[in-house]
């Protein structure tokens, strides 16, 4: 297990502690293409929560999971010296890059994603599912349709949904948090 492994269970260990709560922690790594972060990750965990009390974890519309996983991630940057601080600026003061940790020298931070019971991933496929209706139908009557405001992360796997439709792509627009997806025709010219 590598070193961030072995940090993001470390500190998952000690919220659940805190919680009262226990479960079982599997943790699955990525050294390349990654089908869970579905994406160029090196260095992308996937920490998967087992036989624990589900419900009380994601929370509603998995909000306490988005929020379990922000704390998680905030508390594994911090041991590993990767946050972000931002060196002094001004007269007499050096601009340096922020610390890094140990064997992550100019690379991005891990990747942390938190799933517990398979809530995530099922979310994932339902997401999936409607997109691709909604590409077809799109496809079919030639009229852009708008999405609901969704997450930076949900419209990164709407992109990848409708990707693989021909006649059909997605523009994102709007600013956070209303950001949202327009899946329209591909303009056959």
């Amino acid at each position: 297990m590598s070193k961030p492994a072995e940090v993001i269970k470390k500190q998952l260990k000690k919220i659940l502690e805190l919680l009262g709560i226990e479960a079982e922690i599997k943790i699955e790594e990525s050294s390349g293409r990654s089908p869970f972060l579905r994406t160029e990750s090196p260095g992308g965990v996937l920490v998967k929560l087992t036989k624990t009390e589900a419900p009380l974890l994601i929370g509603a519309k998995g909000e306490t999971l988005k929020a379990l996983q922000h704390m998680l991630r905030a508390l594994v940057l911090k041991e590993l010296n990767l946050t972000k601080e931002a060196p002094p600026v001004g007269e007499g003061y050096a601009r340096k890059a922020p610390p890094v940790g140990e064997g992550y020298a100019r690379k991005a931070p891990p990747v942390i994603i938190l799933d517990i019971e398979d809530y995530r991933t099922r979310e994932e496929e339902k997401l999936k599912e409607y997109v691709k209706k909604v590409a077809l139908i799109v496809k079919e009557t030639k009229h852009a349709e708008a999405l609901m405001p969704m997450s930076s992360y949900k419209r990164r796997l709407v992109h990848l949904a409708v990707s693989e439709i021909p006649g059909v792509e997605t523009e994102s627009f709007g600013e956070e948090p209303e950001r949202r997806i327009i899946i329209k025709p591909t303009d056959s010219k």
